[in-house]
C-alpha cells in the first residue's frame, strides 16, 4: 500500500514537473514574441520611420560627408537596427514574428542604407558595421520572391 501510494505521489510530481516545464516554455516564447513586436514598434516611431523619410538620393549625399550631423545621426539609426537584429539573432526577440512583420520593410531600409554602411565599414575596418542587421536580413530574404535590392 506504501509503495502504491509513492509511486501515485512520483507521478504526479512528474506530470506536474513536465506541465511547469511546459508551462515556462510558452510563456517564455509568448514573452519573445510580444517583446519583438513592442520593439519594433518603438523601432519603427523612432527609427524606421525617419529613414523612410530620407530619399535613397539623400541617403547617397549623406554617405559622402563623414563630418556632417546628418551623417552621425543617419549612423545612430543604424546603430538601432543593429542592436534589434543583435537580439533577433540572439533569439532575445523571437525571428518568425519579426519576419512576418518586417521582412521586406527591414530588406528596404538595408538596401537604401547601403551608402552610409559602405562609408562606416571604411572609417572603421576593424569593428563589424551592420553584420547583425546584414545577417537577419538575408536570413528573412531566404525564400522570399522578388526580394532584390
Amino acid at each position: 500500500m506504501e509503495t502504491t501510494i509513492s509511486l501515485i505521489a512520483l507521478i504526479i510530481s512528474i506530470i506536474s514537473g513536465g506541465f511547469t516545464l511546459y508551462t515556462f516554455w510558452w510563456t517564455n516564447r509568448r514573452d519573445r514574441k510580444q517583446e519583438a513586436l513592442n520593439t519594433f514598434h518603438c523601432l519603427q516611431s523612432e527609427v524606421f520611420d525617419n529613414i523612410n523619410a530620407i530619399s535613397k538620393n539623400t541617403i547617397k549625399e549623406i554617405a559622402k560627408d563623414l563630418q556632417s550631423k546628418e551623417f552621425t545621426e543617419y549612423s545612430h539609426y543604424l546603430v538601432r537596427i543593429e542592436q534589434f537584429c543583435i537580439g533577433i539573432n540572439a533569439g532575445i526577440y523571437d525571428f518568425s514574428i519579426t519576419k512576418k512583420i518586417a521582412a521586406q520593410y527591414l530588406n528596404n531600409i538595408y538596401y537604401k542604407s547601403l551608402p552610409v554602411i559602405e562609408q562606416r565599414r571604411k572609417m572603421f575596418p576593424d569593428e563589424p558595421q551592420c553584420t547583425e542587421f546584414e545577417s537577419v536580413v538575408k536570413k528573412m530574404n531566404k525564400g522570399l520572391k522578388g526580394v532584390s535590392r
